[in-house]
């Protein structure tokens, strides 16, 4: 079952893509007021090793997330987002209200990650795989607590897109929660 897209693909090349763009969207309740789970937002401190709770993308060695930087939290300000062995994103705001909602075109030049990161195939930024926006959004909730949605906007572009999307979806969502439980643990603890 694993094998067979995989045989199939190498026969049709890229004869037959076409690109497909998924929405990957994840929520945690947080028991922190919005504004201390914003602040976590906006800049993520180094991460420590302990902190991950990665299962799928620990299996498949995607690298994990080691800090993110923020110049100017308005339209226009860019976050970066780096992650080990040299793969990072550069994200630019284009939509924002402070302590509810940050929307983050992601750029990434698959000519800049080290070849070492990811195979063709899985080169975020390339022919095959591209993360468009990422966004974030905070409601009050009842007894003190913040809701927190993470979506993630992006592209497959593959002979197999029914196969692939399969396995983006499992590993964007453990990228994704790995991110929220990040920012819960980190707010609560505040």
């Amino acid at each position: 079952v694993i094998i067979i897209p995989l045989i199939m693909g190498l026969i049709e090349g890229d004869r037959t893509t076409i690109p497909r763009e998924i929405i990957a969207q994840k929520q945690i309740q947080i028991h922190a007021s919005p504004q201390e789970v914003w602040q976590q937002i906006l800049r993520i401190d180094t991460i420590r090793q302990d902190e991950h709770q990665h299962k799928i993308s620990a299996l498949i060695g995607f690298p994990h997330h080691v800090h993110t930087t923020l110049d100017s939290a308005a339209v226009g300000g860019v976050r970066m987002a780096y992650y080990e062995r040299g793969l990072y994103f550069k994200e630019t705001i284009t939509q924002y209200e402070p302590g509810k909602f940050m929307r983050l075109a992601v750029k990434t030049d698959p000519y800049n990650i080290p070849p070492t990161v990811m195979d063709e195939h899985i080169l975020i930024g390339g022919k095959h795989l591209d993360i468009l926006e990422d966004t974030y959004q905070l409601e009050s909730a009842q007894d003190g607590m913040t809701r927190l949605t993470l979506s993630s906007k992006y592209m497959i572009n593959t002979p197999l897109n029914w196969y692939v999307s399969m396995w983006s979806s499992l590993l964007m969502d453990d990228v994704l929660g790995n991110e929220l439980a990040i920012i819960k643990h980190r707010a609560e603890v505040k």
